[in-house]
């Protein structure tokens, strides 16, 4: 199951692609069936280039989240996969707010086919797609499967 979810946006996108082709094929939609199953490719392809994060995951992820914990800043700390449906989805308000709070925290983000990332993902109880809170003495303090600028400033608000 932990593989489906980490390519979930592929598969929803070969089953897209290929229902289309089924559909053009089927309906006998000539010309028109193979130029809508091309945009819809296209458009695909477009949203994953401009959604995905990219290499940001650290070379030795334990060791960042180590020293950020010890820091004496919060953390936020988020393991995605560039081909999972939520952590593409997602992206376009996290990358919003990593903006916005750059500096009263410390964004850390870890790819889930980095080498390190199942037993990080292991040892913190979490998945793909989850954000974890740390406070500014490093202990965990909070989980969800989204971040939103009311739980940043409730989670500033109520650091000591």
């Amino acid at each position: 199951m932990g593989v489906l979810n980490r390519v979930s946006y592929l598969l929803v996108s070969m089953i897209l692609v290929a229902g289309a082709i089924a559909a053009t094929i089927l309906l006998d939609g000539g010309a028109a069936g193979q130029i809508a199953t091309l945009v819809l490719v296209a458009v695909l392809i477009i949203f994953w280039i401009l959604a995905r994060r990219g290499d940001v995951t650290p070379a030795d992820p334990e060791k960042k989240l180590r020293r950020a914990r010890n820091a004496g800043r919060p953390v936020v700390l988020h393991f995605f996969s560039d081909l999972h449906l939520g952590s593409l989805l997602g992206r376009t308000r996290a990358a919003r707010l990593e903006k916005q709070y750059k500096g009263r925290f410390e964004f850390i983000q870890i790819s889930a086919f980095h080498r390190e990332a199942d037993g990080l993902m292991e040892s913190l109880k979490c998945g793909i797609g989850d954000y974890l809170f740390f406070d500014a003495t490093g202990r965990l303090v909070g989980q969800d499967r989204s971040v939103s600028d009311e739980r940043l400033e409730r989670f500033l608000e109520s650091a000591p």
